[in-house]
């Protein structure tokens, strides 16, 4: 308990102190709604895809350097955020 308290203030400091900086939020939201997937899993995976994929594109939207590497990073996460989802209906 003490350590995800520690991840979380930690989280938010630096979401506070750089607000461009999404990563560490955008992992401890998804690391938090995967940890509920016991209780049923179809819905908060496919609620945690959808917020893990528009925390993506808001994170590509808050860099203000939008260069090629940037767009690759942001095409990249985005399907294999949609690779994992297909992994898990498919079947």
């Amino acid at each position: 308990m003490l350590l995800f308290i520690y991840v979380f203030v930690e989280t938010l400091y630096s979401f506070l102190r750089n607000f461009k900086a999404i990563n560490k939020l955008r992992i401890f939201i998804k690391a938090c709604l995967l940890s509920l997937a016991h209780f049923n899993p179809i819905y908060v995976i496919s609620v945690c895809t959808i917020l893990d994929i528009s925390l993506t594109i808001l994170q590509f939207y808050r860099i203000q350097k939008r260069n090629q590497f940037t767009k690759i990073f942001t095409l990249a996460h985005i399907l294999s955020t949609v690779a994992i989802i297909l992994m898990i209906f498919v079947p």
